[in-house]
C-alpha cells in the first residue's frame, strides 16, 4: 500500500508499506503529474522502511511510468530514499552515478528527517533547452522540410510529429528534406517517445524520397546502409550541394 505524506507542495512525499500493487503505482503517478503541473521542479521523498513486497503488475506499471518520465528527470533535482536495506542504498548509489541531472541520496530510518529536509531543498528547475528542430519553407510542393541545429531533445518532438502526421494523414506520398547545421546528436529519451516512434513508423510507407543535407561522414555511411532496408529513396548531400538535393526531390 502507499500513503502521500504531509510535505511542501513542491515535494512529493510517499510512504510504501506492505505489498505495493499496480493501483498504488497508478495513484502515485496521478499525484506526481498533478504536482508537475503546478511546479517546474519537484523534490521526491520515498520511505521504503515498511515495504515487504511488490506485485509483478506494479513493477511493470512502474517501469512504464518511469520510461514516460525519462525526459523529465531533470525536474526532480533531489530524490531521497529511506530504507534500512543495503540493496536500496546500492541502487541509489548506482542511480546517482548514472543520472547526472538528479542527486539521489539514501538514508536509514533513523535519518528520516534529514531525508525529508534534503528532498524539500528544491533548487530552481534548469532552463528549458533551446529547440533544435524547426520547420522550414520547402522549395517544392509535397515536401516536408526541417532544419536541425544543435541537440535534439524531447522538446522537439511536437515540431516533428505534428507536421509528419498531418502530411501523411491523407495517404498520399511525400518527400522529406532535412538540413543539418551543427547537429549535436539527440537526447536518449527520444528513443522511448511513443508518439515519435509511432509517427515515424506510420510515415515510412508514405515517404517517396528523403534528402539529408550536411550529414557527417558517419551519417553518410548510415544513409548508405539504410538505402538497402527502407522502402524509400534516401540520399545525403554535402552542405554546399543543397541545390542538388532540391533538384533530386523535384525529379
Amino acid at each position: 500500500m502507499y500513503a502521500i505524506l504531509d510535505a511542501p507542495d513542491d515535494v512529493l512525499a510517499i510512504e510504501l508499506s506492505g505489498t505495493v500493487t499496480r493501483e498504488d503505482i497508478q495513484a502515485i503517478e496521478s499525484a506526481c503529474r498533478a504536482r508537475l503541473e503546478r511546479h517546474e521542479a519537484l523534490g521526491l521523498f520515498v520511505d521504503l522502511t515498511g515495504l515487504s513486497d511488490v506485485t509483478g503488475d506494479a513493477i511493470a506499471e512502474d517501469i512504464r511510468f518511469e520510461m514516460e518520465m525519462l525526459s523529465m528527470w531533470e525536474r526532480f533535482p533531489h530524490v531521497a530514499a529511506v530504507s534500512d536495506k543495503k540493496f536500496v542504498s546500492a541502487i541509489v548509489r548506482f542511480l546517482n552515478r548514472s543520472v547526472a541531472a538528479v542527486e539521489f541520496r539514501a538514508y536509514d530510518s533513523a535519518s528520516r528527517d534529514a531525508a525529508m529536509a534534503f528532498a524539500s531543498d528544491v533548487p530552481a528547475a534548469p532552463a528549458q533547452p533551446r529547440k533544435a528542430v524547426r520547420r522550414i519553407e520547402p522549395r517544392e510542393e509535397g515536401v516536408l522540410a526541417f532544419e536541425i541545429n544543435g541537440r535534439v531533445t524531447p522538446g522537439d518532438i511536437d515540431t516533428i510529429v505534428g507536421p509528419l502526421r498531418e502530411a501523411t494523414a491523407s495517404g498520399r506520398r511525400i518527400d522529406l528534406f532535412v538540413r543539418l547545421h551543427d547537429y549535436e546528436g539527440f537526447d536518449p529519451a527520444m528513443l522511448v517517445s511513443g508518439s515519435l516512434f509511432s509517427a515515424k513508423i506510420g510515415a515510412i510507407r508514405h515517404v517517396r524520397r528523403y534528402a539529408l543535407v550536411g550529414a557527417s561522414d558517419w551519417m553518410k555511411r548510415a544513409v548508405e546502409a539504410a538505402e538497402h532496408v527502407l522502402p524509400m529513396e534516401i540520399r545525403s548531400f554535402d552542405r554546399d550541394d543543397e541545390d542538388q538535393a532540391w533538384a533530386w526531390l523535384r525529379s
